[in-house]
């Protein structure tokens, strides 16, 4: 889908630029010119697309309460879709992973799924943070 939009995309600003620049260049550097346009205006359009379509549900308050964590989606369908609780019991680490150079804020669950949860506010995190090392049980070594 990506490579015909390009294709198009890229076509159809090679004709603007053939029509716009006329005489002053040769037909191909007319063509060169709009096929190089038209894929960095295809670009532009595709990687911000791609960032929405990969990011995902992303909630936009947290709670902390005795039985766990609560997740606040702001859309009725990322509420379906999303898991806005989670028991303090599912949770096996709270913290920072690293791989390399890259970091990130990681919720790890007992059954293996692993939440990045990077967009919380410093404050929260923080507060989270507070409280699974209150909650954290012994560790086995």
């Amino acid at each position: 889908m990506a490579a015909t939009t390009l294709s198009a995309a890229s076509a159809a600003v090679a004709v603007i630029a053939a029509t716009v620049l006329g005489p002053s260049l040769e037909a191909g550097g007319r063509v060169g010119l709009g096929l190089f346009i038209g894929m960095v205006l295809s670009f532009l359009v595709v990687f911000p697309i791609g960032y929405a379509i990969d990011t995902g549900p992303r909630p936009r308050a947290m709670a902390l309460t005795e039985r766990g964590i609560h997740f606040w989606f702001p859309t009725p369908e990322e509420r379906r879709l999303a898991d806005g609780f989670v028991e303090w019991r599912e949770i096996a680490f709270i913290g920072i992973r690293r791989v390399g150079k890259s970091q990130w804020r990681a919720l790890e669950r007992t059954n293996g799924v692993s939440d990045t949860i990077d967009f919380l506010a410093p404050e929260s995190w923080k507060a989270l943070g507070e409280e699974w090392s209150r909650r954290r049980p012994p560790s086995s070594s």
